[in-house]
């Protein structure tokens, strides 16, 4: 018990120290409810967590994740929701580098049962809005039940366009995209490529 006090004690002490004054000085939010831990099993469950950071590097961000559970390098979550806003003007809206994300995802199992994902950029007139459902990645291969469906808006222009990833998987740093549909009101053409930081190589056969 005495190991399980010390550990009590330094997670204090770094919330205290280090990310308490962020806290403050940026204005943050968040609500941590139905927290479990087991150490022995390498366990973690959450019921709801939420964060909200109204101004980083001038953007807004939001995070709310519902129904989530970590045993070792697993995860699962039964709903996740991001929300991005960029209060600056970019040359390149949405010119991001996932070089990093891919090589943590490497060593993660994951399962979600629904995701929404917005990244918007008022200044740049534009906005990405994805639903995701039922999709899987284990043993660094990607699938997923149901297509994926995102809404490109951008000068007062929608498209909705959907997205069904048949097959892909994780190489370290590079998303191996084998086999996808995609299909709008306007087009439909199958997809495969690959994807490293911000350097793509996708050919698509368009139907």
């Amino acid at each position: 018990m005495k190991y399980v006090g010390y550990l009590l004690l330094l997670i204090l002490f770094i919330y205290f120290v280090f990310i308490k004054p962020y806290i403050i000085l940026y204005k943050i939010e968040f609500k941590l409810e139905g927290i479990e831990i087991n150490l022995r099993q390498r366990s973690l469950k959450l019921r709801e967590f939420l964060l909200f950071i109204p101004k980083f590097r001038d953007s807004i961000y939001f995070l709310r994740i519902n129904g989530f559970s970590m045993y070792g390098s697993k995860l699962e979550a039964k709903e996740l929701s991001v929300i991005t806003v960029s209060l600056r003007t970019a040359e390149k809206p949405f010119d991001y580098d996932f070089t990093h994300l891919t090589r943590i995802l490497n060593k993660l199992n994951i399962s979600l049962e629904r995701a929404y994902v917005s990244v918007n950029s008022p200044k740049n007139f534009e906005s990405i809005t994805v639903f995701i459902s039922n999709t899987h990645l284990n043993n660094r291969r990607l699938f997923s039940e149901r297509p994926t469906i995102v809404y490109h808006i951008r000068n007062s222009k929608s498209e909705k366009i959907e997205i069904f990833v048949k097959e892909a998987y994780l190489d370290g740093p590079v998303f191996n995209l084998v086999s996808a549909q995609v299909a709008s009101e306007r087009y439909f053409f199958n997809l495969e490529g690959k994807w490293k930081g911000k350097k793509e190589t996708l050919p698509p056969q368009v139907l």
